[in-house]
């Protein structure tokens, strides 16, 4: 296994002295969204069995200088074809980290599936984006977890690129049969970058010791 040298994409968007060092600007944010994605695409769409993640969220999500994306802890992942769960210290079958849970597995303690992951990614993107706590308050985040996903609530997604309102809301439906595929946000994400015509190798170029991207609008620019 290659080491990899990097901070996690939570300590990119929280810690102060993180974010300065990194300048994570909108650009880098599109580039590393797209990465994310088709990572979980690899995951979700490998045959014959998928995998999945279970605990997908910014402590998991490595990021180097370069704005390289690395997925990793797949303490909690499973085959889609395996019958076996994991039995967390509360006694139910959830897996991974409450505030990035679906509800149907926190609440209603259902299993794990492919669109739980999806449920995960939209939080992960929303926090990426806004670079703020998922649900806005302060104080026990898991307790926070389970009393708005009891209530009904999801999350505010109104401080992401408006390109992805449509598909975050979808993702955050309480109804996992109606959430879209990874392979749709792989389009959406595709569609994005084309239209701004970013470049990955103009973006990885720009990348300094002095901090990537550092004053630099790459939106419009080609190679």
């Amino acid at each position: 296994m290659k080491l990899f040298h990097g901070v996690t994409l939570w300590q990119v968007t929280m810690d102060e002295k993180v974010r300065k060092e990194y300048k994570f600007k909108e650009i880098a944010k599109n580039y590393a969204g797209k990465q994310i994605v088709s990572g979980l695409a690899a995951c979700h769409l490998l045959k014959p069995c998928p995998i999945i993640h279970r605990d997908l969220k910014p402590a998991y999500v490595m990021i180097d200088k370069f704005f390289t994306i690395k997925i990793c802890d797949f303490g909690f992942s499973k085959s889609d074809s395996s019958n076996q769960s994991i039995v967390s210290s509360v006694g139910t079958n959830s897996y991974g980290t409450f505030t990035y849970m679906p509800p149907e597995v926190l609440v209603s303690n259902e299993e794990a599936t492919t669109s739980g992951d999806i449920w995960s990614l939209a939080c992960t993107l929303i926090e990426m984006y806004s670079e703020s706590c998922l649900w806005g308050e302060k104080g026990n985040a898991n307790m926070i977890a389970v009393k708005k996903l009891g209530s009904g609530e999801i999350p505010d997604y109104v401080n992401n690129p408006i390109f992805l309102w449509g598909i975050v809301k979808q993702s955050l439906s309480y109804d996992p049969t109606l959430r879209p595929g990874i392979d749709r946000y792989v389009e959406v994400f595709d569609k994005q970058m084309e239209y701004h015509k970013i470049n990955p190798n103009l973006i990885i170029a720009l990348a300094t010791d002095d901090g990537p991207l550092d004053g630099i609008d790459v939106g419009a620019s080609e190679v």
